[in-house]
């Protein structure tokens, strides 16, 4: 339930039919952030395209990495949750996560590291970033390019979790359901979620059929 009025499924039209049509392709049903951007489909298809361009600009680990340490430091538990559930496949199980959670990187490349502080801190206090930083940054391993990218994905999900959450998305019971009970509440941020039982039959979607969403 979000804070506004949006189209059903079954009296969606046009742009919005089709939008609802693709998310329910990928997911197994339609998220309620497409609900929301159902009234401005155009920018979600745009914002889409985006997330793709920058997402292609780095390994899809370092991508869900940036995006979760963004979306933790924006307070989003739906991104959060989205993109923990993400990890969690990456990494084989929920206990990985959980040390991601807890500070616990010693198992990732330097720059990966490096590159989620960034992305928090890029939500954070942007104006408060300096040359030493980028020079830690650089440090390990991350390259100017790299540099850029990290900022552009972390700034691209305070678009996206700023739209849903002000208007009022609440984590989709399917995704809630897909997770551990430990990982879930590990992954709160912000918004709680409603408790839910396990989902019927959803997908899980990968990280490339995700495109822009979560």
């Amino acid at each position: 339930m979000t804070l506004i009025d949006t189209p059903g499924e079954d009296t969606a039209e046009g742009e919005v039919a089709r939008m609802y049509g693709a998310e329910r392709a990928r997911h197994g049903y339609v998220p309620e952030y497409a609900r929301i951007f159902a009234h401005a489909p155009q920018v979600y298809a745009d914002w889409a395209a985006l997330s793709r361009d920058i997402r292609g600009s780095m390994t899809p680990l370092r991508y869900v990495l940036v995006t979760l340490a963004a979306a933790r430091a924006l307070r989003s538990t739906y991104c959060s949750l989205a993109h923990g559930r993400l990890l969690r496949d990456l990494l084989g199980g929920p206990d990985a996560v959980l040390d991601v959670l807890a500070g616990r990187t010693d198992r990732f490349d330097p720059a990966d590291v490096a590159a989620m502080e960034l992305a928090a801190q890029t939500i954070t206090d942007p104006n408060a970033i300096t040359s030493a930083d980028l020079r830690r940054a650089r440090a390990a391993g991350l390259t100017d390019g790299e540099i850029v990218a990290v900022v552009l994905a972390a700034a691209a999900r305070s678009f996206f979790s700023t739209v849903i959450g002000a208007l009022g998305a609440v984590p989709d019971r399917e995704l809630v359901g897909r997770l551990e009970p430990a990982l879930r509440e590990a992954l709160v941020v912000g918004r709680a979620t409603e408790d839910v039982t396990a989902p019927g039959a959803v997908r899980n979607p990968t990280l490339e059929e995700i495109g822009a969403t979560g």
